[in-house]
Order: C-alpha cells, then structure tokens, then sequence
C-alpha cells in the first residue's frame, strides 16, 4: 500500500508540476496570490483580512498590501464585520468576480481540447476518480490554511 500511496504522490505531483505553469501561461492579468485571493472570496465569500492571508499563504502585512492593490483596481471592496464593527470583512466586486469566471472559463476551455485527446476509458477513470480528487483538494486547502507562510 505504501508503494502504492508513494506513486500515486509523485503522479499527482508530475500532473501539478506540469499543470500550474500551463494555467499561469493563461492568466498573466494577475499575480497567482491575487487569482488565489479573488478564487477563496468567490468560493468561500468574505472574509477577514487575516483569514485570506492563511488561505492563500502569505503573511498579514503582505495581504494587506494586496488587498490594497486590488480594491484599487477595483475587484474586492472593504466592508464592516456584521458580528464585529471593529473588523472589516473583504468581498469580490461584482467586476472581480467576473474576472474569477472569465479566467476559469478560459483556463477550462483550453483544457478542453487536452482531454479531448484521452481514450474513453482514460475519461471514464478521470471521472470516477473526481469525488477523490476533490476531497484531496479540500484537503489540500484545509492543510494550506493552517499554517501561515511568509513570501
């Protein structure tokens, strides 16, 4: 089993390895951290400024900077904390979830023809691996998440 788990790691590491280029080839509009703060807000709603900095992996201070950046670019806006006016929570604009869409849009549509070129049963084995693959990723943002890195 542990030969198993050890290949099944360095396959999905291969496919990240090559995958994460490929999708920041299509999206230069923004940083990876910026894509990374509009995705949790659209996915997970507003938040507080500390709560993006853990979820995307950056320190406090450098959120705060982006945050700054992007609300000036207007795709997020600050907004106070209904459960605390001491607190603002950040939230997409509607312009900066349009961006989220767009992007995923573009990114699914080149992909598209990629798997275009798998057989029948490569298909069929990619979609029923797809509850795995999104429990390992929920995974992967809870792990994320908990510890802060600086950049």
């Amino acid at each position: 089993m542990g030969e198993d788990l050890e290949r099944l790691a360095v396959a999905l590491d291969d496919l990240v390895t090559a995958f994460v280029p490929w999708a920041r080839a299509r999206r230069a509009d923004l940083s990876p951290t910026a894509a990374a703060v509009l995705n949790t807000l659209g996915r997970e709603g507003p938040a507080r400024v500390v709560d993006l900095a853990a979820a995307v992996g950056v320190t406090q201070q450098s959120m705060t900077t982006l945050a700054a950046q992007l609300r000036a670019q207007g795709l997020i806006r600050r907004e106070p904390d209904p459960s605390d006016g001491r607190a603002v929570l950040i939230t997409a604009t509607p312009e900066g979830t349009r961006l989220v869409r767009r992007r995923r849009a573009d990114r699914t549509g080149s992909l598209t023809p990629l798997l275009a070129e798998l057989s029948g049963d490569e298909l069929r084995d990619l979609a029923g691996a797809l509850p795995a693959l999104t429990h390992l990723t929920e995974a992967l943002r809870r792990s994320r998440s908990g510890s802060e890195v600086s950049r």
